[in-house]
């Protein structure tokens, strides 16, 4: 059971960055890509990236009901998983436009959530950690709800401010 909780906190938040890296590739990698920035203003490319978040957040608590059936997990753990995913899409968002490059945003978001689940286990990053530190049961732990949350809404809204300040061709 402690094994599936950890691969759960692994791979429901950075799944969570997949779409906003796979919506952003186009911005920063394709042929042509000055046009889109003529084309979409930075409020669209911003509710076009909430939205993306907001759908996954849906797909992942449909197939978290689907693995209730197999595993008797409670709604505090799919609140747990839907924090984090979010903390994760946002992160993912805020680097593709802090680095103008989704690759690099990837792999600060497989860093960031591998690194801490499966290898942190003396605890070192504690302190920018939003994964839960015990795996043997699932437990409501304040601390790292508010952090994901707070670190959801600055790398959100500074994303926001990214998008505005991103290249302008005339």
């Amino acid at each position: 059971m402690s094994d599936m909780l950890r691969q759960l906190h692994v791979w429901i938040p950075l799944f969570a960055t997949w779409w906003i890296l796979l919506y952003n590739n186009d911005f920063f990698s394709s042929d042509g890509n000055e046009l889109m920035y003529l084309i979409y203003k930075p409020g669209q490319i911003v509710l076009c990236q909430l939205f993306n978040l907001v759908l996954y957040l849906l797909f992942a608590s449909l197939a978290f009901v689907i693995i209730r059936f197999i595993y008797p997990f409670s709604n505090l753990l799919l609140c747990q998983l839907l924090v984090e995913a979010a903390m994760m899409g946002s992160m993912a968002f805020f680097c593709c436009y802090l680095f103008q490059n989704t690759g690099a945003a990837l792999l600060v978001a497989v860093f960031y959530d591998i690194y801490l689940n499966l290898f942190d286990e003396l605890s070192f990053f504690h302190g920018i950690s939003i994964f839960p530190q015990q795996m043997l049961a699932v437990e409501w732990e304040w601390s790292q709800v508010v952090k994901a949350v707070l670190g959801m809404l600055v790398f959100f809204v500074t994303g926001a401010v990214l998008v505005k300040k991103r290249r302008v061709y005339k």
